[in-house]
């Protein structure tokens, strides 16, 4: 049977309480509900409340805005009725002689108990002992808290029975004074009761026999000791114990101490054989396992060994107090130069050894690490590093009986050293970098060969000279690379692929003040690049007659590629030079695509300056003509503007020529042309109908409404072409020509193609 408790809680003022925890402790065993357990609400954001309570005497608590009251107890029963939290606890008869702190007394005990509930479950699960204890525990704090309550009940008794008496018209007042004690006796029992239950729940700290207060809340068994975890005290070793049979007998892991004396086979300190710690895991019995010591007198120190199959590995002093890690040993009775399997377990270890040990020169520091990796033998490997006189040398094995490998040197920066292996260099930019020691003196690189004899060199073979040369000491072929810019070759002769002779400079750019000078300069060398001649740059190529070796006919016979206009965007101005038993005969000018032009014939004419008008006004020029402007005025006629006039050209018909007509495939021309030069050197341009009345009927050119010279634009798909003079124009720095198609205005509705 459950009550519906529901309500709204307020505050003096009237205002809802949103988001209080109002709780509910059992302070009995009810028919459904143990002691100690409760139950909680949290108000929403109107103050409401709603839980159900089944049947059983409770305490109630309230917690809001971080404040913590409790105020009084209340009974469920079977005849009890929904009803506000206001309500039961004014029902209550709790409020007239049990105190508030003896409620938040009670609702303390009730908390403790429960945290000692929660340990006591926690510990039921490492064993069975403290399971047992937790139970005997939880009991004692039922007994208690039953105690309290029947405190709390007599006390209740005591009160009703007080205000009865004195409400009793027919009561004396010696009778009220009775019932009055009563009370009184009832309320200091269940105080005594109550600071009883808080000692006991005051983690024992004003508790006389702690060890009781231990048992009572289930801690005596929390820590296990043996074999299977840590606790307790360290084992005695007895004295005179052999430290390494004693764990090689099967021994719990723990920690073990040996403070007797008389100990053998342990660790052996700056001070001899110190009494300290050990810690011991346990591998397979008898056969594998961890020993560690830590020593407990000064000067401290730590080692440890492991026991491998049955057979202990040495002990390794991982720490002594001094130097860092390890210490620096006087290894000259072999401790760290004998044969691997000796060194074996030893780890990081630094001594001093004498050099006859090790084969090696003077007397050195040697590093011996165990590498802790095995070969397929299953033999680990060891490495070590002995220095001396500022050289390294380290070597290897991987056997238990030999050193693998011969020392080996590594290479130094201020040591004579022969390297006999392949050396490469990973690098960007320099990789190899030789530097004089004293400015000014000699750098370079030797070459011998295997008996001493001077082999090759590069560099700069003697002091105060900056030439660098490439010499063969066999045959004293050489290359010398002078600091004035020239070079100079020490050989008979120079050859190429295929066996000719002589070579091609790349020249310098020199500045000739006329044509002679720079004929002499061709004459002289077979060379290739540019220069300036009356400060115009002109680019060259010239050949010369066995390879323009000095000494001989070279400058007799030849030839060179001239371009006069270096710096122009056309190749108009190619000319062939060529040199004849000593003398330059009269150049000749190259035709090439780019100087020489088709007409709408199909005939090759000179094509500089030369302009195609399409029928729209529309136009392409060679590179001659770039910066020419066409524009249709009317129907057959058209202005270009920014020329000269006219190019008089026998090709062209010379003065009277200049303008090519369009054909049809029968050779036909298709239009007439005139033209006439303005005043400003513009040209226009006109075009007639050309009918063929005589040709064949489809050859005849007949166009409805155009008779014989009516003006008439150039045919669709077709153009004219018209040879003009350009202005001169100044000398300017190479860029490539870019000039397309251009029209103006467009009357034919219709752009020439591209």
């Amino acid at each position: 049977m459950s009550v519906l408790i529901s309500g709204v809680l307020m505050n003096p003022a009237g205002v809802p309480v949103s988001g209080a925890e109002v709780t509910f402790s059992a302070l009995t065993n009810g028919p459904s509900v143990l002691n100690g357990f409760s139950a909680s609400v949290m108000t929403d954001q109107d103050g409401n409340y709603a839980i159900p309570l089944e049947i059983c005497e409770y305490a109630i608590s309230i917690q809001s805005d971080g404040y913590n009251s409790v105020y009084g107890s209340v009974s469920i029963n079977e005849k009890s009725t929904p009803a506000t939290i206001n309500e039961l606890l004014k029902l209550a008869a709790m409020e007239q002689a049990v105190t508030p702190a003896i409620i938040v007394y009670f609702r303390e005990i009730q908390t403790d108990v429960a945290a000692k509930l929660a340990t006591m479950q926690t510990l039921n699960n490492s064993a069975t002992t403290a399971m047992r204890d937790a139970i005997t525990a939880r009991n004692e704090a039922a007994q208690y808290a039953q105690s309290l309550s029947a405190a709390a009940a007599q006390a209740q008794q005591a009160s009703a029975s007080a205000a009865a008496s004195s409400n009793a018209s027919g009561n004396s007042a010696n009778e009220a004074v009775i019932a009055k004690n009563a009370a009184e006796v009832a309320a200091g029992n269940a105080q005594a009761v109550l600071a009883d239950t808080m000692k006991r729940s005051a983690n024992g700290v004003d508790i006389a026999d702690k060890s009781a207060f231990r048992a009572n809340i289930g801690l005596s068994n929390a820590m296990l000791r043996g074999e299977f975890g840590w606790g307790g005290r360290a084992v005695d070793i007895p004295g005179g114990t052999d430290i390494l049979s004693y764990f090689a007998t099967p021994k719990p892991s723990g920690i073990y101490s040996a403070t007797s004396g008389g100990f053998i086979n342990g660790p052996v300190g700056p001070n001899g054989l110190d009494s300290g710690k050990y810690e011991w895991i346990q591998g397979l019995d008898g056969i594998y396992g961890t020993l560690r010591f830590t020593s407990y007198n000064i000067p401290y120190y730590s080692a440890e060994t492991i026991l491998d199959a049955g057979i202990w590995r040495g002990w390794v002093t991982s720490w002594d107090g001094k130097d860092g890690v390890g210490k620096f040993l006087d290894a000259r009775d072999g401790k760290i130069s004998g044969n691997p399997e000796s060194l074996f377990g030893r780890g990081f270890a630094t001594g001093l050894v004498n050099s006859a040990s090790l084969s090696l020169p003077g007397v050195h520091t040697a590093l011996t690490i165990n590498a802790q990796w095995q070969d397929a033998s299953g033999i680990e490997a060891l490495n070590r590093t002995a220095i001396t006189g500022g050289r390294m040398f380290y070597q290897q094995a991987i056997s238990a009986g030999d050193w693998s490998w011969p020392w080996t040197e590594l290479a130094s920066t201020n040591t004579t050293q022969d390297i006999t292996e392949l050396k490469t260099f990973h690098k960007d930019n320099s990789a190899f970098n030789i530097k004089a020691a004293t400015l000014g003196n000699a750098s370079y690189i030797f070459a011998q060969d295997a008996d001493l004899s001077n082999s090759w060199y590069i560099g700069r073979g003697s002091n105060n000279n900056k030439t660098v040369s490439f010499s063969n000491y066999v045959g004293n072929a050489g290359m010398h690379l002078s600091p004035d810019g020239s070079v100079r070759f020490d050989a008979s002769n120079v050859t190429f692929a295929g066996g000719s002779l002589g070579f091609m400079r790349n020249a310098v750019a020199a500045a000739y003040s006329d044509g002679g000078q720079f004929a002499a300069a061709l004459a002289n060398e077979q060379a290739a690049g540019s220069c300036t001649i009356a400060g115009v740059w002109r680019a060259f190529l010239s050949v010369r007659h066995r390879g323009g070796e000095p000494g001989s006919d070279s400058t007799s016979w030849g030839w060179a590629l001239v371009d006069n206009a270096m710096t122009q965007g056309n190749f108009n101005e190619f000319v062939l030079e060529k040199t004849v038993d000593g003398t330059f005969i009269p150049a000749v000018h190259l035709k090439h695509s780019g100087n020489t032009t088709i007409d709408a014939n199909g005939f090759l004419k000179t094509a500089s300056p030369v302009i195609n008008i399409y029928a729209d006004g529309s136009f392409t020029t060679t590179d001659e003509a770039a910066g020419v402007d066409v524009e249709r005025l009317s129907e057959g006629v058209y202005k270009i503007t920014g020329c000269q006039g006219m190019h008089p050209d026998a090709a062209w018909n010379g003065i009277d020529g200049g303008v090519s007509n369009p054909k049809c495939r029968n050779g036909l021309e298709l239009t007439w042309n005139d033209f006439s030069v303005e005043s400003d050197g513009s040209v226009i341009v006109r075009t007639y109908h050309r009918p063929h009345p005589d040709a064949i009927s489809f050859a005849r050119n007949e166009i409805e409404g155009y008779g014989n010279d009516d003006p008439i634009d150039v045919p669709r798909g077709l153009f004219i072409q018209v040879r003009v003079n350009m202005p001169s124009r100044d000398e300017r720095q190479h860029a490539p020509a870019t000039r397309a198609i251009s029209h103006s205005n467009v009357y034919c509705n219709s752009v020439s193609p591209t």
